[in-house]
C-alpha cells in the first residue's frame, strides 16, 4: 500500500472515532438512550443498520470462498436465512416492538412465570452475550486477520486486527447505539462502494461479463453450467443436495423470530410500523442486493485461481484486491473492509453489553449506574471475542456450527409465540439438548446435513413432550403477554379470557409472507439472471422490488 492509501485509511478511522466522541454526552442520558437511541430510529435507518451489522470482513471472504469452491449455489448455506428474515419481518417484528423490550432474554419473564423464568432469563442472557455473540465476533475477527495478512504483510495480523477492534469498541463505548447507527450508515455505504469497485476492476480484467463467462467455459468445460446455476445439481462438491434440503427445511428456524441484535434494532425503531418496514428492508437488501459484487468476484476467482491451485479459497478476495486495484482505490477498498469489520464489532459489543445491563444489573441490582455498567460491558465483550477468535481457523465451519445449533433452538423460539402451552422448561430443555447434541455432532459425525437434522429433530423430540407433561405458565403472565404482543395461533384458553384483543388473520399473514419471499428471491435471482444469463431476468428483479415497495407501503400502522 502507498502513502496515499494509508492516509485514506487513517482519515476514515479518525472520522469513526470522532462520531463516538460527538454523541457521547447524549448517550449518557439513560440506558434506553445508550442501547436503543431513545427509540427514535426511522425504518430506513434501523434497517440499513441491520444490514451494515451483518456486512463484516468475513462476509465478502466467505461468499467469495463459497463461490470459488463450488459455484453460485454454494450460497444456499446462508441464502436460506432469507426465508427466516422474511418470516421475522412479516410475522414477528411487530410482536417484538409491541413488547418494548431491550433484549430478547427479557421476554423470558414476560412470557413465562415462576423462578424458572428468572433462571431462564439469566441463562439466555449469558448464553447470547458470552457465547453466541462472542462466537460471531470471533469469526469476524478471524476474517479481518486473513485480510490484513494480504494487505499489510509487514504488520502482525493479530496486533493490527485487535487494534482496529479496540477502536470500534472505543467509539461504541462512548456513543452507544446512536454512534453505532450513525457510523453504520457511513460504513455500509463505503463498504458497498468498495465491493462494487473491486467487482468492476476484477471483471474488467476478464474482458467483462462475456469474457468471464467464456473463461469459465474454457476452464471448466463440463462444469461451467453447474458453477453458474442458482440451485445445486449434486455434481459439484460445494453444496451436497442432502445439505441443501436440510438447510431449506430446518436450518433457518432460529433466525425466523428475529432475536439478538435484530430485536435491539426493532426496539430502537420509533414505531411498530417502522420496526416492520425496517425488517422488510433488511431482508431484501441483505439477501438479494448486497451479495452480487462478491459473487462476481468469486466467479472470477474460479478463473484466476482454478480449483486445486489455492488451498484457502476465502483468501482469493484480498488477493484480488491487491492484484487489481491501483493506488488510492486500494486504500479506499481497504477502508471499506475496515468499515465493514467495525460496523459489526460495534453492534455486537453494544448488544452483548445490553444483556449485562438489562438482564443482570437492572433486574437484580438496580441503581443509576446502568450506562457505566454498559460501557464496562462493551469492553468486556470485546476482550472475550478477541480471545475466542484465536481458536478459529475457518469462517464457513463456524457458520455451519451456528446453523446447526440454531436448528435445535429455532423450533421452541417460534412456538413460544404461537402456542400457549410452551413454558420455560421447554426452552431450557431445548437449549441444553441443542448445545449437547451440537458438540456431539462435531466430535462424532462428519456429514453436515446429518448433523443439522439430528440436532433439529432431537431438540423437538425432547421439548414437545415437556410442553404436555408440565404446567403452562400462570394465567397472569400469559394474559399480560397476549394483550401486549397480540400474537396469533394456538392461544385458545388465553384468547377466550381476552376476547377484545385483536390479532392478525392467518390468511393475510400467509399472503404477506409469500410477497416477502418473492421480493427477496425474485430480486436475488432476477439481478443474477440479468447479469449472467439473460437481460429479461431484469423484469423478475423489478417485480421483486415492486413487491418490496408494496410491503413497505402496506406495513401495519398499529402501535
Amino acid at each position: 500500500m502507498t502513502t496515499l492509501d494509508l492516509v485514506i485509511v487513517a482519515a476514515y478511522l479518525l472520522a469513526a472515532l470522532g462520531v463516538g466522541i460527538a454523541v457521547s454526552k447524549r448517550a449518557s442520558g439513560s440506558t434506553e438512550e445508550y442501547f436503543l437511541a431513545g427509540r427514535s430510529l426511522p425504518w430506513w435507518l434501523a434497517g440499513t443498520s441491520m444490514v451494515a451489522t451483518t456486512f463484516a470482513a468475513d462476509t465478502p471472504l466467505a461468499v467469495t470462498g463459497l463461490v470459488a469452491s463450488g459455484g453460485i449455489a454454494g450460497n444456499w448455506i446462508w441464502w436460506t436465512w432469507g426465508v427466516a428474515h422474511v418470516v421475522a419481518a412479516l410475522v414477528f417484528a411487530r410482536f417484538w416492538r409491541r413488547l418494548k423490550v431491550v433484549t430478547d432474554a427479557e421476554i423470558m419473564e414476560r412470557r413465562y412465570s415462576g423462578p424458572i423464568a428468572v433462571t431462564l432469563r439469566l441463562i439466555k442472557a449469558g448464553y447470547a452475550a458470552l457465547f453466541l455473540n462472542c462466537l460471531t465476533m470471533g469469526w469476524v475477527i478471524l476474517a479481518m486477520r486473513k485480510v490484513s495478512t494480504h494487505l499489510f504483510p509487514e504488520l502482525d495480523p493479530v496486533q493490527l486486527t485487535f487494534g482496529l477492534m479496540a477502536l470500534a469498541v472505543l467509539y461504541s463505548m462512548l456513543g452507544g447505539m446512536r454512534s453505532v447507527v450513525i457510523t453504520d450508515i457511513a460504513q455500509f455505504g463505503l463498504a458497498m462502494f468498495g465491493a462494487v469497485l473491486l467487482a468492476w476492476f476484477v471483471i474488467d480484467a476478464q474482458g467483462g461479463i462475456s469474457g468471464l463467462l467464456a473463461a469459465l467455459e474454457t476452464t471448466y468445460p463440463e462444469d461451467h453450467g453447474d458453477l453458474l446455476a442458482f440451485f445445486p445439481s449434486g455434481d459439484l462438491p460445494g453444496l451436497p443436495l442432502t445439505l441443501f434440503a436440510v438447510l431449506l427445511t430446518v436450518a433457518w428456524w432460529r433466525q425466523a423470530e428475529g432475536g439478538g441484535y435484530i430485536v435491539q434494532r426493532l426496539g430502537a425503531a420509533k414505531s411498530v410500523q417502522d420496526a416492520e418496514r425496517a425488517s422488510i428492508w433488511f431482508a431484501v437488501l441483505h439477501n438479494a442486493i448486497r451479495p452480487w459484487p462478491w459473487i462476481l468476484v468469486g466467479l472470477a476467482a474460479l478463473v484466476v485461481y482454478p480449483l486445486g491451485t489455492l488451498d484457502d479459497r476465502e483468501a482469493a478476495y484480498p488477493m484480488l484486491m491487491v492484484e487489481h486495484l491501483p493506488s488510492g482505490l486500494l486504500g479506499l477498498m481497504v477502508a471499506s473492509l475496515l468499515a465493514a469489520f467495525m460496523s459489526t464489532i460495534d453492534t455486537h459489543v453494544n448488544w452483548g453489553s445490553s444483556y449485562l445491563v438489562r438482564d443482570v444489573y437492572e433486574r437484580f441490582v438496580g441503581g443509576d449506574k446502568g450506562v457505566l455498567v454498559g460501557r464496562v460491558g462493551v469492553v468486556l465483550m470485546g476482550c472475550i471475542a478477541a480471545v475466542a477468535s484465536l481458536f478459529m481457523d475457518s469462517i464457513t465451519d463456524v457458520w455451519l456450527f451456528v446453523i446447526m445449533l440454531g436448528s435445535g433452538l429455532g423450533s421452541v423460539s417460534i412456538a413460544r409465540w404461537l402456542w400457549w402451552r410452551v413454558n420455560a422448561t421447554c426452552e431450557l430443555v431445548a437449549l441444553v439438548v441443542s448445545t449437547l447434541l451440537s458438540i456431539a455432532m462435531v466430535l462424532w459425525v462428519e456429514d453436515q446435513a446429518t448433523r443439522i437434522a439430528i440436532v433439529a429433530v432431537g431438540s423437538m423430540v425432547c421439548w414437545i413432550p415437556v410442553a404436555f407433561l408440565t404446567k403452562p405458565s400462570a394465567a397472569v403472565e400469559l394474559d399480560a403477554f397476549y394483550v401486549a404482543a397480540r400474537p396469533f395461533g394456538l392461544w385458545g384458553p388465553v384468547a377466550a379470557r381476552n376476547p377484545t384483543v385483536h390479532t392478525a388473520l392467518g390468511g393475510v399473514v400467509v399472503l404477506r409472507v409469500a410477497a416477502g419471499l418473492f421480493a427477496v428471491f425474485g430480486t436475488l435471482f432476477g439481478l443474477g439472471g440479468a447479469l449472467l444469463h439473460d437481460p429479461l431476468w431484469g423484469l423478475v428483479a423489478l417485480a421483486g422490488l415492486g413487491s418490496l415497495g408494496w410491503l413497505v407501503v402496506a406495513s401495519t400502522t398499529e402501535d
